[in-house]
């Protein structure tokens, strides 16, 4: 059994998808994507306030207005939950190197013959890292 068959939301794909790609959802997906984004920022808090360990479904039930059986239906475990932050993390941070790609072609193409040796200097001696 795959993670992503037994994952509720459909593995990292299917959070990916949801995050990326909100055109044409129904009104009652659209309210469960909205709903599992505030419980992950409501897991956010806790996690800021009291670190991973302080991290349980109980609490997150607790904070927020929807009952257990809910967010059991979002996320299965606290790892769960966990998972779906860090593939929203991670889809900030690509839609950042989306954002930066045009610029960082741009000054690839300008300044290649600057950034190739300074990249390369490391390898051709090991102590050049000391003088930096």
């Amino acid at each position: 059994m795959s993670f992503d068959s037994r994952c509720p939301h459909g593995g990292f794909k299917g959070l990916l998808d949801k995050s990326l790609a909100r055109i044409g959802l129904s009104k009652s997906e659209q309210k469960k994507v909205n709903r599992e984004e505030e419980l992950v920022d409501l897991a956010v808090v806790i996690i800021n306030e009291q670190g991973f360990a302080g991290l349980s479904l109980e609490k997150l039930t607790a904070k927020s207005c929807y009952s257990k059986g809910t967010i059991y239906n979002h996320f299965s475990s606290k790892e769960d939950c966990l998972s779906a932050l860090c593939i929203r993390a991670i889809s900030s941070i690509l839609d950042l190197f989306k954002r930066a790609l045009p610029l960082m072609a741009l000054l690839v193409k300008k300044r290649l013959p600057y950034i190739m040796p300074i990249s390369c200097m490391p390898a051709y001696n090991p102590h050049y890292l000391w003088r930096c």
